[in-house]
């Protein structure tokens, strides 16, 4: 087997991933090495060791940026509902955290994306899930200002438009080139769960809004609602900081933090319980 030399630096799961396509090298591969070599920073060893053997049986399948799909799908398994809200889903494919739960994992969900240039691909492209054109946000019934990027992906309400600016200017730098602001009507993640769920929360949530993150969950009924699994996006920010402690108060643990990069993963105290 080829031996890589990582020149003794850390490797978390985006390092990863682009190594294993500039490369051609399996990603559990290069996850095993830097694991024996003492370079994959984390506690819990024992179920990172069994996440990356996960990795390896599933490898060919992943859509997600760094395995946030394979690592739901790892912690749900059969102990839980096979249940995903994604939040934004851009066009429901590229760098998609659900399209493989979905289509190889056999799962069902929703999705969300209230950004126009996006939804008649999302809604070609998944046909299976529940399409959401309204804003997720920490209330309902409310009218926003959401920028429209031209790199969609980018693309946010319009008061986050500059929210990691500090973090990773060149996303902000890019978000903010060029881009035009719509008004979008706003849902909050409490009501999606009612009307798209039958008032039963799924089990795993992806949340990837471009800094609204922690203003989306602040008003999230945690004491009636239990996902097993959430991966939340931070880009480095501070706020990840307060998304920590809600989850920390809300009995969620962060798992594999300094692996994730721009993403926090928490998982449920009862789903850990079960690994």
């Amino acid at each position: 087997m080829y031996k890589i030399d990582f020149k003794n630096n850390s490797v978390d799961f985006w390092k990863t991933v682009m190594f294993s396509k500039k490369n051609n090298i399996p990603g559990h591969t290069i996850l095993t090495q830097a694991y024996e070599q003492g370079l994959l920073i984390e506690d819990k060893k024992k179920i990172l060791l069994n996440f990356i053997e996960y990795i390896k049986n599933f490898e060919n399948n992943f859509k997600s940026q760094l395995y946030q799909d394979l690592f739901a799908s790892f912690i749900v398994k059969n102990n839980f509902d096979k249940t995903f809200l994604e939040f934004g889903a851009t066009n429901g494919v590229d760098l998609s955290n659900t399209y493989t739960l979905e289509n190889k994992f056999l799962w069902s969900g929703a999705l969300a994306e209230p950004d126009l240039n996006w939804i008649e691909s999302l809604k070609k492209n998944r046909t299976k899930s529940k399409i959401i054109t309204k804003c997720i946000w920490s209330k309902s019934g409310e009218k926003k200002n959401f920028f429209s990027s031209k790199v969609g992906v980018l693309s946010t309400l319009d008061d986050f438009k500059n929210s990691d600016i500090n973090s990773m200017p060149g996303n902000t730098a890019q978000r903010i080139k060029e881009g035009v602001n719509i008004e979008v009507d706003t849902i909050s993640l409490n009501q999606v769960i009612r009307e798209e769920f039958n008032n039963i929360s799924p089990s795993y949530i992806s949340i990837d809004t471009e800094g609204s993150e922690f203003e989306i969950l602040s008003s999230f009924n945690f004491s009636k609602y239990h996902p097993a699994v959430f991966t939340i996006e931070h880009n480095f920010t501070d706020l990840q900081y307060k998304i920590d402690q809600l989850m920390l108060d809300n009995n969620y643990v962060r798992i594999f933090r300094k692996l994730t990069a721009f993403d926090a993963w928490y998982i449920s105290s009862e789903a850990l319980n079960k690994l």
